[in-house]
């Protein structure tokens, strides 16, 4: 992991996915589409926003709001999820809730089906149940039968090495602002939200938050703070 990537996207930082998604956009606009879509350099880049636009489909779902976070010095998972509920306990408190994302993108060019691909991902892996394998599918025009690949993962042993596995698929092309978001194990679900409509709504979330851990399992989270686009 370059020092690069790192300045992008800091590691203690948990970003909302408003300002993930306009990070992302920003750096279109000052480092150029075909490095950022291409260099391995934007790689933690584009799990970011993948990520995020995911995120604020699963806000639609859970009614909840979620921060993202990338993870830099491990080989998995790429990014993390997080919500907090109210501490029970502590009446100023918040419990921390961690979705720990692996995400996989099925090219335009990929021989592979989505099944193949699924089962090639996860390999002989055996990831804990808090994990979530998120294939964003970049493949115009393929269609995909959602409910035979749910029922194809039920009836194999490769779901249950991960604890779910959700596709986001952009209806207008690379990342574009209508989304499909389908749950393929162990839950099924279908799902189509605006992007552009939900970056609006979540527009007054706080835009990053550095949390530092209090008592227990209870965490202070710090006001926003400005962090540069580095150069190359």
């Amino acid at each position: 992991m370059t020092n690069f990537e790192k300045k992008l996207y800091p590691s203690d930082i948990a970003m909302s996915p408003f300002f993930a998604i306009n990070r992302f956009r920003a750096g279109l606009q000052k480092y150029g589409e075909e490095t950022v879509f291409r260099d391995s350099k934007f790689k933690k880049a584009r799990e970011l926003w993948i990520s995020a636009a995911f995120l604020l489909g699963l806000s639609v779902v859970t009614k909840k709001s979620y921060w993202v976070m990338p993870e830099h010095k491990e080989n998995t998972p790429d990014t993390y999820g997080i919500s907090f509920d109210k501490s029970s306990r502590h009446e100023k408190g918040l419990v921390r809730n961690i979705l720990n994302i692996e995400v996989c993108e099925w090219e335009e060019h990929a021989k592979l089906g989505l099944l193949d691909l699924i089962e090639n991902k996860l390999g002989n892996k055996d990831y804990p149940e808090f994990y979530a394998l998120l294939v964003y599918a970049k493949k115009p025009g393929e269609i995909i039968n959602l409910e035979e690949i749910h029922q194809d993962l039920k009836k194999s042993d490769v779901g249950q090495r991960v604890g779910e596995i959700f596709l986001l698929s952009s209806a207008l092309g690379n990342y574009g602002h209508d989304h499909l978001l389908a749950g393929l194990y162990p839950d099924a679900l279908q799902l189509t939200f605006p992007l552009k409509e939900l970056l609006k709504i979540n527009e007054g979330q706080k835009d990053m938050l550095k949390l530092f851990r209090g008592i227990g399992d209870q965490f202070v989270v710090n006001p926003d703070y400005y962090i540069p686009l580095p150069e190359l």
